[in-house]
Parts: C-alpha cells; structure tokens; sequence
C-alpha cells in the first residue's frame, strides 16, 4: 500500500482544531462557504450536526453512483458520499468527517491526489483512497497536525 502523509498545521493562538483547513479554504477558494456539497454531503452534514458519529463511504468510480445508493439504503442517510466521474475534488466543500474510506477504482492520477489534498484541506485526519483493480495505487492520507 502507497502511504502519503500530507502535513496540516493548527495556526497559532487560534485555539481551533481545523483552523488549518479553515484558513486554507479562504485562500484558495475566496468564499469557502459558496463551494457546494458533494451529492450526499447535507446528509453526512446532518448527522454530524445531530452528534453522530457515522462510518462515512466515499464513491469516487465509474459505478459510483448506484454503490451510493446501494450503501445509504444498507446503512442508512449520512453513510455515504459521492464523487461523480469527472468532477473536481477541490471544487467540492466535504463534510467535517475525521475518518473516510473510499473506493477510486479507475480515478485518474491526479484526481486522486487532489481528491487526498480536499478532503485533508476540510478536516479529515484519515482516509483510506482503495482502488480494487490496482492495489499499488492504494492511498492512506494522514492529516499531521
């Protein structure tokens, strides 16, 4: 398995825990706030707001969408995220999820790095990128910090 660390400090006298993100999310984008949710991201939104904890599954594949559907109706609203095929990662603002699993079967290269970068830019510590036809490209992105 590939491991890429992608280094997040906390700015000082902020008393933030993401204040990184937060900082980092103006700079690159102006109005952080106008970047919309992925498909599913107000539902993993509502459940975080509501004080859960959910095991978030990120789809990011040429079948993604019908996986989505097929996970939340297993696992319910606030399982799943979506990235649609051709999308920008970084024109996405993801939820706050600490911890993320994702399938990127077939996501291009550079895709994937920028699919590491936004979801460590909004706050994720950890997240497992799987590719199930070419394990060398497996990804684990540990947010330092």
């Amino acid at each position: 398995m590939m491991s890429a660390t992608l280094k997040r400090t906390r700015p000082a006298g902020t008393g933030r825990r993401f204040g990184k993100a937060l900082s980092t999310r103006t700079t690159l984008y102006g109005n952080w706030s106008r970047l919309r949710l992925p498909p599913f991201g107000r539902e993993v939104e509502a459940a975080l707001s509501a004080g859960q904890h959910p095991n978030v599954r990120l789809y990011a594949c040429a079948d993604g969408w019908e996986l989505a559907k097929q996970h939340r109706a297993t696992f319910g609203p606030g399982s799943t995220l979506l990235l649609p095929l051709g999308d920008d990662p970084e024109a996405y603002r993801w939820p706050l999820v600490c911890e993320l699993v994702a399938n990127v079967t077939g996501l291009s290269g550079d895709n994937l790095q920028r699919l590491a970068r936004a979801l460590v830019r909004d706050g994720c510590r950890l997240a497992y990128l799987l590719d199930a036809n070419r394990r060398e490209r497996n990804l684990r992105v540990i947010a330092k910090g």
